[in-house]
């Protein structure tokens, strides 16, 4: 039965002071160069204006920048290359956390923006920020919420300059870099750019949601996105049945509401969705929102099951032991996690449908697996569409559903343990399996 509850009017602002108040303190800048004028310059904190005197820095080629979902990085990138950045880490909170082991010494020795979409990403993440990596985040965070997104905060501490950029959506954010890239910029103050920098103000908005709530699942929408909200939850509903089909245990292992987040028109780029597995919630673009053919049933019933893979995977991982999730340590590669959710996607909206609607996309990499390794594939998707299906092939659903649950140490042992094959076995197999069938 669906249940209907409201959010009141919790903003994210509010959300933000409470998951950010256990965030670091202090802040100290350096003078540098290209400095706005006073005519472009106001501030918020009493009658004189904070940014006039504020230190200044601009960006270059010390800057590492980390990049929340939602962010263009075909419009971030051009603008690092303008001023000599080097570093970008982007594709979600959760990916920026996996990988900040691996580049935590470069991180260390950079400047480094933290950019947030906060309509595409769910701000609890932030509380989850690794510990030991809260020296790449600015300073009393908690003191921002106060302040109408689209905003930057940029402070130094320990010798680097930490910053945050914040917007509501990715040309908000695009905004504020692109003032960085061709000026410098005040340290220590929260700024905007209207259309010049001046300080950014008290919010005066109520960020206000409402969530529905059947089966498994919770939609949480704006009130007027409210039919979406009904539409998304059959049909996630419908997901789930035809996927416990061959999963039995495809709900029972993810032992939470999984929320269905849907976002307004222009919040999130054309065609994408994604997942946060640690939070269990899947984002979309509300079906009304979207506009568009190819935003049908069948793209959001797909996009369901590809999305919820993630959140799958990721818990009976915790449950199995042995591998873990980061492809560095003997986890499984990118191009396997999103396979996976394409075998999904095929095991729902049927094997016929997905032929018709991706055939041609998902075919085109095969020359070029046939001389390449699945790791080097531009399209992880496609490749990892082909790959699960050949595991499909050789040994079943029951034979994916071991790898997916083996206590393996490494993911290819699991596969080898699932599959008979070595590494070397299972490319050349695949290789084979190619050729014979596309």
């Amino acid at each position: 039965m669906l249940r209907r509850t409201c959010a009141g009017s919790m903003s994210i602002r509010l959300t933000l002071f409470f998951l950010l108040a256990v965030m670091l303190t202090g802040c100290t800048g350096a003078a540098g160069t290209g400095t706005l004028s006073p005519e472009e310059l106001s501030g918020t904190d009493g009658s004189a204006n904070p940014l006039q005197g504020a230190p200044q820095w601009r960006m270059g080629s010390n800057t590492g920048i980390l990049a929340g979902a939602g962010v263009n990085i075909a419009t971030v990138r051009p603008l690092q290359q303008k001023v000599g950045a080097g570093f970008y880490l982007g594709g979600g909170l959760q990916y920026i956390y996996d990988r900040l082991p691996v580049h935590r010494d470069a991180l260390q020795t950079l400047d480094t923006l933290l950019l947030l979409n906060i309509t595409a990403e769910d701000v609890a993440k932030l509380a989850e920020w690794p510990q030991r990596d809260r020296n790449l985040l600015p300073p009393a965070l908690e003191d921002l919420v106060r302040y109408e997104p689209p905003f930057a905060y940029l402070a130094r501490q320990g010798g680097r300059v930490r910053g945050i950029v914040v917007g509501r959506t990715t040309e908000e954010i695009e905004r504020l870099l692109s003032v960085m890239v061709e000026r410098s910029v005040p340290l220590g103050v929260p700024w905007t750019v209207k259309p010049v920098i001046v300080a950014a103000e008290p919010s005066s908005r109520s960020w206000t949601r409402k969530t529905l709530e059947r089966g498994r699942f919770l939609a949480s929408y704006p009130p007027e996105l409210e039919r979406d909200a009904e539409r998304m939850l059959a049909w996630a509903e419908d997901v789930l049945g035809k996927l416990r089909v061959h999963f039995p245990e495809v709900d029972e292992v993810v032992n939470e509401p999984v929320t269905l987040w849907l976002h307004g028109a222009g919040e999130l780029q054309p065609g994408y969705a994604y997942a946060e597995p640690s939070a269990a919630t899947l984002h979309f673009t509300a079906p009304s929102a979207a506009g568009g053919s190819s935003y049908d049933q069948t793209w959001y019933v797909g996009n369901i099951a590809h999305e919820y893979s993630h959140v799958f995977f990721d818990r009976i991982r915790r449950r199995a032991g042995g591998y873990g999730m980061d492809a560095n340590a003997g986890g499984p590669p990118r191009w396997f996690h999103e396979g996976l959710g394409e075998y999904f996607r095929l095991l729902v909206i049927g094997e016929q449908t997905f032929d018709r609607v991706y055939g041609q996309r998902y075919n085109t990499p095969v020359s070029f697996l046939l001389q390449s390794p699945l790791e080097a594939a531009e399209d992880v998707y496609a490749a990892g569409a082909l790959a699960l299906r050949f595991l499909h092939a050789r040994v079943g659903v029951e034979g994916i559903r071991r790898i997916l649950m083996s206590s393996q140490p490494t993911f290819w042992g699991a596969v080898q343990e699932a599959t008979g094959l070595t590494r070397t076995e299972f490319d050349q197999a695949f290789r084979d399996w190619l050729r014979r069938v596309r």
